[in-house]
């Protein structure tokens, strides 16, 4: 459901690959990880490319209640200048607001990877 709201496309970058089957690329990632307490709501869900989703579960960025995008300030760390271009970006959303990102999970992810202090 998470990755049809998206289109199939990632929310960071707007790609839409696809494997030589046809399968997509894009998948379906908790905003708040299950292990950490999350959830499979609609609203803890968002579509991402794979190096997104990786990034965005490692903590190289973060979203603000807004959508924008926020980077870990780790300028010494290979990867860093790649994402820093994505802050303040928006994302791409899904049309139904209630297919959207909630803030509360929002705010536990960026609480989980330390983006809080920060704002």
């Amino acid at each position: 459901m998470v990755r049809e709201a998206y289109d199939e496309q990632c929310a960071i970058c707007g790609r839409a690959r696809e494997s030589p089957d046809g399968n997509p690329e894009v998948e379906a990632a908790h905003i708040y990880p299950k292990r950490e307490g999350g959830n499979d709501d609609m609203r803890n869900g968002i579509a991402l490319c794979k190096l997104h989703h990786w990034a965005f579960d490692s903590g190289w960025f973060s979203l603000t209640d807004n959508h924008e995008i926020l980077v870990k300030d780790a300028p010494d760390r290979d990867g860093y200048h790649e994402f820093k271009q994505l802050e303040g970006r928006q994302i791409r959303l899904p049309e139904e607001e209630e297919a959207q990102p909630h803030p509360i999970f929002l705010e536990e992810h960026r609480r989980l990877h330390g983006f809080n202090d920060n704002l």
